[in-house]
């Protein structure tokens, strides 16, 4: 059996080695409604950017807050079927207004589907042909409208991805991080899944394994997932926006989320495998920037607009920080 202690910080060996490399801080954890003055959210907004991705900036930087963006590059050129004549300009001003920058694909796989519209079953196909998709075209393309921007440390299109429909982790240094964790040390992390291990190889999960395995081996790509899906109700209903979660819901989870232990395992044998990430107060929030629109999913920008300035207010009084996912570390 494996100590409390140990199974919320790891092996204390690892412990002191990351508190001498300035990785780790030896915090307490607080309770869920006083959360710790050390507590960081991690605002996610996928698949932009888009015109409203504008308005979304405009929030952030009202309250002094910055985000992480995983961007599709076909909104650069038009042909993303969103309201996006503004995308360029949305995303010179993410990397200008601080905010940093990471790859979502180029097109979030929709040439894979035969509908035009793509669905975690059939999203990936062929790892080598869908590896082109976020490297190289996705990066030239951001990288080229960017110009002279590409070349802000905050521009992570090279450095971190997130891959579409799929709440893959690859960390560096995961095991040094999670260390009861019987893992290899640069194993990918499936949250609230099971391990990567369990997937089949020919089906799309198993290719969107490999295909961030490629990218942190090959290319040097650390892979987020998320924590936690700031997410409509029903994403079918013809206003679909108008029924995202409410901002206070979402803060109760967020709550609930930090307040649980890190590196909770889960016992397959005589093996340890992790199954939830090394949180340490930490809390990695997804949504997306079409949701704060008006659009035909419904009064994005009336409604979710409110509730992201809401959500913003709740977790700053409640002592939370904000940060971007290059600092997740």
């Amino acid at each position: 059996m494996i100590p409390t202690s140990c199974a919320r910080f790891g092996a204390t060996k690892t412990i002191i080695a990351l508190i001498l490399a300035g990785m780790w801080s030896p915090l307490v954890a607080a309770p869920a409604t006083e959360p710790s003055s050390h507590a960081r959210v991690f605002l996610t907004f996928d698949d932009g950017p888009i015109d409203v991705t504008l308005n979304v900036l405009e929030v952030l930087r009202r309250h002094h807050i910055k985000a992480t963006f995983f961007v599709n590059g076909i909104h650069l050129t038009g042909q993303g079927g969103e309201n996006e004549t503004r995308s360029a300009e949305a995303l010179r001003r993410i990397i200008a207004d601080g905010h940093v920058l990471g790859d979502h694909s180029f097109d979030h796989m929709r040439h894979n589907s035969t509908t035009g519209i793509a669905s975690s079953v059939d999203t990936y196909r062929d790892m080598t042909s869908d590896l082109r998709y976020f490297v190289p075209e996705n990066r030239a393309i951001v990288n080229a409208a960017l110009g002279e921007l590409a070349a802000r440390p905050n521009n992570q299109v090279a450095g971190m991805a997130r891959l579409p429909y799929t709440n893959t982790w690859i960390l560096p240094g995961y095991q040094a991080v999670c260390g009861i964790c019987t893992t290899d040390s640069d194993a990918p992390a499936h949250a609230d899944q099971t391990p990567a291990s369990g997937l089949s190889a020919t089906r799309s999960d198993g290719i969107a394994t490999r295909i961030a395995e490629t990218l942190f081996h090959e290319y040097g790509m650390t892979i987020f997932g998320w924590d936690i899906h700031w997410q409509p109700a029903n994403w079918q209903g013809p206003a679909s926006s108008e029924t995202l979660e409410p901002a206070m819901s979402l803060a109760g989870r967020i709550n609930a989320l930090i307040d649980r232990p890190p590196c909770a395992s889960d016992h397959t044998g005589d093996s340890i495998r992790c199954q939830h990430l090394p949180r340490f107060n930490k809390v990695v929030v997804l949504t997306h920037d079409f949701l704060f629109e008006n659009s035909a999913r419904g009064r994005g920008a009336d409604i979710n607009i409110p509730q992201l300035e809401q959500l913003i207010r709740t977790l700053q009084a409640s002592g939370y920080r904000f940060d971007t996912l290059d600092r997740y570390f």
